[in-house]
């Protein structure tokens, strides 16, 4: 939901059979529970208020959420008390961002000996345990999952814990002017090859965040070209990044 919020992108994806929504913030969960409310909202930023946590479960049903700190499982305990063993918890694994645009370990992520520890943490917590990545924004290169799926796997050896979902994150490029990436098909194969290595519980549920690569192409800009040198058009409107 935060690539493109607009309410048209929105029902597009619901009615092409959408129900299970990446939402980073308590604004975007309302958005879609009241738009769509058969639907379900995943709490998927690392970083949360107490009042968004319960907010997000109360109201909206919410029960999958994201941390990579300590700190956060600790929040969640005191937020959610007994409601935790309802809650599925994913610990954001940080992972080597290759050949994409922003490199988004450096902002969320626990290395992998801390990502250990969480996922054990988790479970005696009481909470139902899960494993998410994402290998940077606009990522044009699919080994770049290869790569992260075998530290998953290494992760998912040390910890003994048995997850409930894989979430292999976003990074899914699109097609800009002079950028033209592998077809999609080539990162589903690669996330295919490096799943089918793990050794997953049989009721394990995958999942993405195809974010970019679905709303890329969703929108125009309208805008009046002010001044044309040689060097550059001028707009009187525009999109920033």
């Amino acid at each position: 939901v935060k690539c493109n919020p607009l309410p048209f992108v929105l029902d597009a994806l619901y009615e092409g059979g959408i129900r299970h929504f990446d939402t980073a913030s308590i604004a975007e969960i309302e958005l879609v529970g009241r738009r769509f409310p058969d639907a379900h909202g995943h709490f998927m930023h690392p970083v949360k208020s107490p009042q968004a946590i319960r907010r997000a479960f109360d109201e909206f049903g919410v029960r999958h959420y994201v941390i990579d700190h300590a700190a956060e499982i600790e929040k969640m305990i005191a937020v959610l008390g007994n409601d935790r063993r309802e809650a599925t918890v994913l610990v954001r694994l940080a992972t080597p961002s290759k050949s994409a645009k922003f490199n988004l370990s450096a902002k969320f992520g626990a290395a992998p000996d801390k990502t250990v520890q969480l996922l054990r943490a988790l479970v005696d917590a009481g909470f139902q345990p899960g494993l998410c990545f994402h290998v940077g924004s606009q990522c044009l290169d699919p080994e770049a999952w290869t790569l992260a799926l075998d530290l998953v796997d290494s992760v998912l050896r040390q910890s003994g814990v048995a997850i409930r979902c894989l979430d292999v994150g976003g990074g899914f490029p699109t097609s800009y002017v002079g950028e033209t990436p592998p077809p999609l098909e080539a990162f589903i194969d690669a996330i295919a090859r490096g799943v089918a290595k793990l050794a997953l519980p049989a009721d394990c549920v995958l999942m993405c965040e195809p974010g970019r690569a679905l709303v890329a192409p969703a929108m125009s800009v309208v805008a009046r070209v002010e001044l044309a040198t040689d060097e550059a058009v001028h707009l009187n409107d525009g999109i920033y990044g």
